[in-house]
């Protein structure tokens, strides 16, 4: 599989954009159902979207990391701090800025 590409990886909502060819798309997909564990990690994948193009995935990744850190600051409440906001936009900015 040489068109598998991890784009981007977020460890705090763990949201990832993977990127295949559209040949190889149902091999990877395939593939990563089989994934019980990354190192000594349990994991479980969920497809948010499924896409011909970076820039639809984008979108789809950009709502999910909003979403996620909403809930995020309603379940820290006060302690969410003006680093947890720069960290957010750090992530934010990173999916923004992929290309092919």
């Amino acid at each position: 599989m040489g068109s598998l590409q991890v784009k981007y990886v977020n460890p705090i909502t763990n949201v990832c954009i993977i990127r295949t060819s559209r040949k190889e798309y149902q091999n990877v997909w395939a593939a990563i159902t089989m994934v019980r564990s990354i190192g000594n990690y349990p994991v479980v994948f969920n497809l948010l979207d499924l896409s011909g193009s970076l820039q639809a995935c984008k979108t789809a990744a950009l709502k999910c990391e909003e979403s996620k850190f909403e809930q995020y600051k309603l379940m820290v409440g006060d302690r969410f701090s003006s680093d947890d906001t720069n960290r957010i936009n750090n992530y934010l900015d990173r999916i923004k800025v992929l290309e092919h």
